[in-house]
């Protein structure tokens, strides 16, 4: 099974004033500000909430009048919020993600991570139902395009280790001054909902006898869990803002207990990682605070990942989405994909008509979505590469070695090989390699099943011989013009100009026809389409934009360059097109010109972040690296959360022999974006240059763990050559 990884496309809402906006940060550099106005009314929200709750009703619902709602529901909010210049930085986004998905083993998808801390009020619209017409498609229910409600939080979040069975206390509360739940029979759905599971040993779970807050803290107190899985009733304390849920107190009464209170109980709880609320409201929030509601202040305490209904949930629904959410968790999943797959499994066994697929909504703070590193599948791995013999020695994890054999668990990685004696096994400290996988297609090597021992600080493997790094300038120099390419087709494209007089209707349909071809990538389609809608009406500018974006991607880059001419001809300070001029003019290797197209797109925007980047990119080209580095400097500036930022500015200082803020820069870009191939090649490079072999060889082992990139696993697999390594 491959990895199952994400690029992270963020849409931060805002209030400003009595209207929104949108602010749209996307992996491959872009930065989009639009204005967002709600597509819909109070009462047309509320009657569409009545319609998507079906189980208000006590049966489940077999309705496609009810489904047809929603996608116009979902089309409404996806064209609002994802305008011209927003579907086009998701769609670059999704384009980069299917160019790692072919050019790798690893499956990537693109996480959408809505941040609603600037607009709360917004947390009460259903995005679970989000529906992009022209893919025909929820966006939830595709594990490409997981919807996520994201809060940042300053702690960094890593996944616990997990060695299976996953450990789940379960809360079932039924007050007797409430409606009445049979815990005996949920306790009983929930349990055969898992037996599969359970029998294969991947989960365990234990029931809180006494559903009290006392006896939780005790539960916690005296053993390790996973997860917490709450079965009962919930609410809103509209005087006090905040969400609740119904425990039980010693005499069998309601307690009510807010989600700030639950998560001071459960924030010392490192290896608590999720909370699953199968709670009525258990997801809705405050006007104001946007984590006043259960969830969202679980998350504020610490909890990685919290999981709650926006309504309430049939009996079946609630066993499938259980079934299948821990069925991915336990498989490796990311707990954004296991509840896309729960969504999936639920919308199967209704048959495609009912909509509880949309009712449990992820709020999470892990940036990748891994809360848990299940030990498993890495177990699994390395016994079935243990099965290969080989004459390599390769780094796994303490962990992983522990559990093929009785081993000491070292807080630090081993190195397993062959000795002679064909029984044996022996494991030396040595430098480890990511998830405790093997690394590049070295298998981990052994004559039979035996004994494991650890010798630590012997060296087992060969002595390895360490070569100082001649700097080729040929290789440089592909490095170079690698990541300048990579910047132009990864860039994507920056918001579009405006029409100079509103379009006509007839105009306007033949453009959003021109736009839904363009997204499939029908660039002849769209570019008709287009050229419909500037018949009609000769001053329409999005339509000479996206035309012009249809000839460049087709490499018809004059008749491009002419299309934004037509725009400068109408608004002589359109710093878009001027921007758009500059990346075709590189794309041409005509330097002169395309710095000066990005020069006047800077005179007219000077906040123009990837303008400067375009501009930078040409200096460096050309060896002009103090230009370079002023621009680069300037890109940090404005978007200092930006990754690529910092790999430009890294490769001028390593060309400038400075070295040590080189590191420091690409070291920055490595933390931004984890998976970012060329930082690590680059830093590789970098670290050899300082004598830093060890850190250089961890680096370039890096880059053939992620890549499938010919440049760049033949330029590593040359360093490691050099460095007395064996790729």
């Amino acid at each position: 099974m491959s990895t199952l990884t994400y690029l992270n496309f963020d849409v931060q809402l805002e209030r400003v004033g009595d209207s929104y906006r949108v602010l749209v940060t996307s992996p491959t550099g872009e930065t989009v500000r639009a204005a967002f106005e709600p597509p819909f009314s109070g009462l047309e929200l509320e009657n569409f909430l009545l319609r998507a709750g079906p189980s208000r009703r006590g049966v489940r619902r077999v309705d496609s009048q009810e489904v047809e709602a929603a996608k116009q529901f979902g089309e409404r909010i996806f064209s609002a919020l994802f305008s011209s210049e927003v579907r086009s930085a998701l769609q670059s986004t999704l384009e980069e993600a299917r160019r790692r998905t072919e050019a790798e083993h690893d499956r990537v998808g693109v996480r959408i991570r809505l941040r609603l801390t600037g607009a709360p009020e917004l947390a009460v619209v259903p995005w679970e139902y989000i529906y992009n017409s022209t893919l025909n498609r929820f966006l939830a229910l595709s594990v490409e395009t997981p919807l996520v409600r994201y809060l940042d939080m300053p702690e960094r979040i890593r996944p616990v280790l997990v060695t299976p069975p996953m450990r789940i206390v379960v809360v079932i509360a039924s007050p007797r001054d409430y409606p009445q739940l049979d815990v005996q029979q949920e306790w009983d759905r929930l349990q055969s909902a898992l037996s599969d599971l359970k029998q294969d040993g991947l989960v365990e779970l234990e029931l809180l006898e006494a559903p009290t807050l006392p006896a939780l803290q005790r539960r916690l107190r005296r053993d390790t869990y996973h997860v917490l899985h709450f079965i009962g009733h919930g609410g809103y304390d509209h005087r006090t803002q905040d969400g609740l849920l119904v425990f039980e107190d010693e005499e069998q009464r309601a307690r009510m207990v807010s989600g700030q209170d639950l998560g001071m109980l459960l924030h010392d709880h490192t290896s608590l990682r999720l909370a699953i609320l199968n709670a009525c409201e258990g997801a809705r929030t405050g006007s104001d605070d946007p984590f006043a509601g259960v969830a969202q202040s679980l998350v504020q305490q610490g909890i990685p990942a919290v999981i709650a209904m926006q309504f309430e949930i049939t009996d079946a629904a609630a066993i499938t989405f259980a079934h299948e959410f821990y069925q991915a968790i336990a498989d490796g999943y990311p707990v954004d994909a296991s509840i896309t797959e729960a969504r999936k499994s639920m919308f199967a066994e209704a048959r495609g008509n009912g909509l509880e697929w949309g009712t449990p909504v992820l709020y999470m703070r892990s940036p990748d979505g891994r809360i848990f590193d299940v030990q498993k599948r890495r177990v699994e791995a390395a016994t079935r590469a243990l099965e290969i013999n080989g004459p390599e020695p390769v780094t796994i994890e303490p962990q992983t070695i522990a559990a093929v054999a009785p081993a000491p668990a070292e807080t630090v990685p081993l190195v397993i090989a062959p000795i002679p004696e064909p029984e044996i096994v022996q494991a030396s400290v040595q430098e480890p390699v990511p998830a405790g996988e093997p690394a590049g297609d070295k298998p981990v090597v052994r004559s039979t099943p035996a004994v494991v021992t650890v010798e630590e600080g012997k060296q087992v493997a060969p002595a390895r011989k360490h070569f100082p790094l001649p700097l080729v300038a040929g290789v440089l120099l592909l490095l170079v013009l690698a990541v300048g390419a990579i910047w132009f087709f990864t860039r994507g494209v920056p918001p579009s100009s405006r029409a100079v007089q509103p379009p006509s209707t007839e105009a306007k349909s033949h453009f959003d026809a021109g736009m839904k071809a363009y997204d499939i990538q029908d660039y002849a389609g769209a570019m008709a389409e287009f050229g419909e809608a500037i018949k009609l009406q000769s001053d329409y500018l999005d339509a000479y934009y996206w035309r012009g974006l249809a000839y460049s991607a087709q490499g018809m880059y004059d008749e491009a360059l002419a299309e934004f001419d037509v725009i400068l001809g109408f608004k002589p300070d359109e710093a878009n097109a001027y921007f758009e001029k500059g990346r075709i003019y590189g794309y041409k290797d005509d330097a002169d010109n395309s710095i000066a197209q990005f020069t006047k797109a800077i005179d007219y925007d000077p906040k123009f972040v990837n303008a400067y980047l375009g501009r930078g990119e040409q200096y460096y080209g050309r060896g002009e690296y103090d230009l370079a580095l002023e621009d680069f400097n300037t890109s940090v500036k404005y978007e200092p959360s930006t990754s690529l930022c910092y790999l430009d500015r890294g490769q001028v200082y390593y060309q400038q022999n400075k070295h040590d803020l080189a590191i420091v820069d690409l070291t920055k870009a490595i933390e931004l974006y984890p998976e970012f191939v060329q930082a690590y090649s680059l830093r590789g490079d970098t670290y050899i240059a300082t004598g830093a072999h060890s850190e250089a060889v961890a680096d370039f082992r890096k880059v053939l763990e992620l890549s499938q990139d010919e440049y760049w696993r033949s330029h590593a697999e040359e360093q490691l050559r050099t460095l007395g390594e064996k790729p």
